[in-house]
């Protein structure tokens, strides 16, 4: 998607995120993954209509989702990029 290269936009509803995040520095072993899902429009309108979910590391179980409180603590800071963060962007 153009707005994941850019940052500048709204992302469609069905948009998916994924971040894997590893428990090493060798990036060999997942911990966990983190998801956002854009939902219809009123879903989580002071969130810019994002689900969140947390995924075990095995990718099995879904340990938490909706709209989890603590998520939405850190992409609030990001509503000028419909609350994704482009810190983890590589950007050539």
């Amino acid at each position: 998607l153009k707005i994941m290269k850019d940052g500048k936009g709204t992302y469609p509803e069905g948009t998916v995120v994924l971040k894997e995040k590893f428990s090493d520095a060798t990036a060999k072993t997942t911990e966990l993954f983190t998801a956002m899902v854009k939902r219809q429009k009123g879903f989580n309108p002071e969130g810019g209509d994002w689900e969140y979910f947390v995924i075990s590391g095995d990718a099995k179980t879904v340990t938490a989702s909706g709209k989890i409180q603590s998520c939405i603590n850190c992409h609030d800071s990001y509503e000028s990029t419909d609350f994704v963060t482009r810190d983890y962007m590589d950007n050539p």
